[in-house]
Parts: structure tokens; C-alpha cells; sequence
């Protein structure tokens, strides 16, 4: 958790480092305590050379503190107060003690309780509506054809299930061979069922034999 009151060399963005008077005619700066000077714009300079070459994360603006914290310039921490003196080393500790207050916010806010069970009972009753199944989904639903669960056993086949018998009028039944007598003009081969001309009988049975 971030520390309650702000350093002084510590700005939140957008902020501005403000100068602090002496005297009425005497500015200083509020983090060099050895700094002072008549002239407006000189100390508004100065605070300005401050705020860049601060250190920016995230939303805060950490300026060099020359108050005496402790020998030398340095830097302060806005999460856990610690000071550090090189600007190059800063970084690392400020995303470690941020992380830090995340997790501890985390562990201390608390845990959501579900629902008891009378509300959800309460909400499912308010929000139940009749609902009707269209009549289509209802006979697939209930009526239900059982005739191709149950196959004949191979021992005892079911010749009632057989495929029935082809009839004249079934037009995928094997039609019978039709007899006809032969014209004059054509023979029958005395070696096989084919008839031909009779010329060409002759010449059937030599390339048949």
C-alpha cells in the first residue's frame, strides 16, 4: 500500500513542483534546502530542471531530494519510503514494491460470497416461463420406432421378414427368357443358344472351336 502522505519530492502527474518563499522577495526550492534566489524565473527554471530529470512511473513524478534524509542527493520511494541514491537502480524497486501493493490490496479485500442457495432458488423462480416444445420435437420425442432394434437371431432367421418373392408386376424382377421361334433367314448354332444369319454359321463354329 502506498505510504499515506507524499514526499515532498514526489508529484502525482500533471502536478507541479512549487517554489517556497524566504522571505517576501527571497524564493527557494523545497526540496535544496541550500538553494535560494530573488528571481522568479530563476527558481521556476530550477523546478523545472527538477521535474525532468525526475524519475516518471506510472502516475508519480519522483524528483532528486537534496533534504537532509540522508547524505547526498536521492530518490524516495512512493510505496514503501525507502530512499535510493542511483537514478539507474530505481526502477527495479519501484516495480517490486508495486507489485507488492497489488498483491496485498488483493489479499485484503474480500472474497466474494456466492449466492445462498433460498435467493438462487428465488431468482430461478422469478425468471422461470413456460416453455412448450413445438409439436414437431414432440412426436420425435415420444414416439419411437423399435422395428429395426431387433435382429432375427442367425439360428432362427425370420422368414417372414424375407425378401418377398419378385412378381410380374414388380419392375425389378429378373424377367423371363422369352422363346421365339427362328426366322428363315437365321439359325440356330447347334453348339450354343446363339442365333445368326445363316451365312455366318459356318464361320460361328470355326472360330468357336
Amino acid at each position: 500500500m502506498e505510504i499515506d502522505k507524499m514526499h515532498p519530492s514526489i508529484m502525482e502527474e500533471g502536478d507541479r513542483l512549487k517554489c517556497t518563499t524566504v522571505s517576501p522577495s527571497v524564493f527557494a526550492c523545497p526540496v535544496c534546502p541550500k538553494f535560494t534566489t530573488k528571481s522568479e524565473s530563476v527558481v521556476q527554471r530550477h523546478l523545472l530542471n527538477h521535474v525532468a530529470n525526475a524519475v516518471h512511473f506510472k502516475e508519480k513524478i519522483i524528483c532528486r531530494c537534496n533534504l537532509p534524509c540522508r547524505d547526498g542527493g536521492h530518490f524516495h520511494c512512493p510505496f514503501c519510503g525507502t530512499t535510493i541514491i542511483r537514478k539507474d537502480t530505481i526502477m527495479p524497486l519501484l516495480i517490486q514494491c508495486k507489485n507488492k501493493c497489488d498483491m496485498a490490496q488483493l489479499t485484503l479485500a474480500p472474497p466474494s460470497q456466492p449466492p445462498s442457495p433460498e435467493t438462487h432458488l428465488t431468482v430461478l423462480s422469478s425468471l422461470s416461463v413456460p416453455y412448450t416444445l413445438p409439436p414437431s420435437v414432440s412426436v420425435v420425442c415420444v414416439k419411437i420406432d423399435h422395428s429395426y432394434t431387433q435382429t432375427a437371431s442367425p439360428k432362427n432367421p425370420d422368414l417372414s421378414q424375407s425378401t418377398p418373392a419378385p412378381t410380374s408386376e414388380d419392375p425389378t424382377a429378373p424377367k423371363e427368357e422369352v422363346t421365339q421361334d427362328v426366322p428363315p433367314t437365321h439359325v440356330r448354332c447347334p453348339h450354343c443358344p446363339l442365333v445368326l444369319y445363316k451365312r455366318n454359321l459356318f464361320l460361328h463354329i470355326q472360330m468357336s472351336e
